[in-house]
Parts: C-alpha cells; structure tokens; sequence
C-alpha cells in the first residue's frame, strides 16, 4: 500500500519562539505592510533542496495568507506589525526515503508569545511530496480499531508522563481519528532505516510556573502493530533509542 499524496495538520501549543529564534539569519524574510514573516529551518532539512523549496514555497504561501488575514482587521497598517514565525527540523529519516518533519509556528507581540502550534507532516524524497501517514495502517476509519488503540495508548502514555491530573488538559481534545489523536513523528530506532514507533508531541501547563511544559510520549511500533499494513511493516523494526533533532 503506498501513502496518499496528502498532509495532515496536528496542532499543540509550543513555548519555542520561531519568530525570535537566535539563528544567523532567517531562510524565509517577508516585511508586509501588516506583518511580518521569518522562517528558519535546521541544517540538515536545508541541505535537502526539495524539502527546502518545499518550505520556503509553503511560509511564502503562508504569509499572503496571513498579510490578508490581518489586513482585515483594520483600515490602516500597524505602527508596529506582528511578528509570525515557522521553524522547521528533520525529527527522522526512515529508509533514506521518508523524512519525518516537525514544524513550529507563532505570533509574537512585543516580544511576548501569542499563540502557538506544533504541526508534523511526513515527506517522501523520492516523490518530493508531503504525504499521508494513513498507509502505514491497515485502516484508518474514524472510531476504528487502529485508531482507537492509538488514542489509547497516547492516553497512557500522557497518564505516565504528567499523570491523570494535569494530562486531562492535553488530552480532552483528542479523539480517535487520524487528524485527531494529536501531533506525531516517526521515532528513531536501534535498527538502521527503520522506526520503532511514534513520538506524539503534546504541551502541559504546570501549577505555579509560566509557560508551557513539553512532552513527548512515544509508543512502540509493536502496540499497534497489529493495524499496520504490510508497507507499513516495512517501515517498523528495533526498540527506542534517543530522540534527536537535525
């Protein structure tokens, strides 16, 4: 079974700062009369010139999104217009062919965070297409069998990490569908090419401290496999080793 050509937007709230991030210089820089757009990408995903004009194309389609958006606002342009940014970082490489890709958006004001997001997508190096993670599944059905399992697994696993209290926040949203079980990326492995699971990517709040903890609950490949299809077991093998980000 081959992935769909399609991407999938999964949403959490970051307390990282693209728009304030501290590299040499932005990738993307676009100065609009009602907003300003930087985008930065990690060395490894720059050197990849397909996903690199992949993402610049994408934070350039973004920003007219976002110019028309605030111009609808008002009448006339800000004294000083709000600043949105992207960061996008290669979180792993499965089999030289599939890149799983995190990307972080926000708005900041006045050097204070607004808003924002973590959305994952995976992308196919040989098509040079973002697609859908749903062919590594043998159904993806809303209230299925395999996303159910996922959303359960997520549940315990957000349980374990911040415990039942704080996780009701993170997970209260989440829901058993493909788009709805919260932001992940393929986990690397002990064994070459290969993903030992999923790292899903949440944020808590935490009593009497500002800001937003961030959480990463991984599940082993061999909770779901069951659900894979036969591509998607291809693409899991080994155990967990430690994340990392290029």
């Amino acid at each position: 079974m081959k992935f769909a050509a399609a991407s999938i937007a999964l949403f959490v709230t970051v307390h990282l700062s693209p728009a304030c991030a501290t590299d040499l210089g932005p990738d993307v820089l676009i100065k609009g009369a009602y907003a300003r757009v930087t985008m930065f990408m990690g060395d490894r995903l720059r050197d990849n010139d397909a996903l690199a004009a992949h993402c610049r194309q994408e934070t350039r389609d973004w920003a007219k999104a976002i110019e028309v958006g605030e111009r609808a606002k008002s009448s006339a342009p800000p004294a000083d217009a709000p600043r949105f940014g992207r960061r996008y970082d290669i979180s792993e490489i499965v089999g030289h062919r599939y890149v799983s890709v995190i990307r972080r958006s926000d708005i900041d004001i006045n050097a204070t965070d607004e808003a924002g997001k973590t959305e994952t997508f995976l992308w196919d190096s040989t098509t040079s297409k973002v697609i859908s993670p749903a062919g590594l599944f043998d159904e993806t059905e809303d209230n299925g069998p395999a996303m159910t399992r996922l959303l359960q697994e997520v549940t315990l696993g957000v349980h374990r990490e911040i415990g039942r209290e704080r996780a009701a926040d993170s997970i209260g949203t989440l829901r058993p569908t493909l788009s709805g079980i919260g932001p992940f990326s393929l986990a690397p492995s002990t064994v070459s090419s290969k993903s030992s699971g999923l790292n899903f990517h949440f944020a808590s709040s935490m009593r009497g401290r500002f800001g937003l903890q961030d959480i990463t609950v991984f599940v082993s490949w061999k909770k779901f496999q069951n659900h894979l299809s036969p591509y998607g077991r291809t693409v899991f093998g080994g155990n967990w080793r430690e994340r990392h980000i290029w």
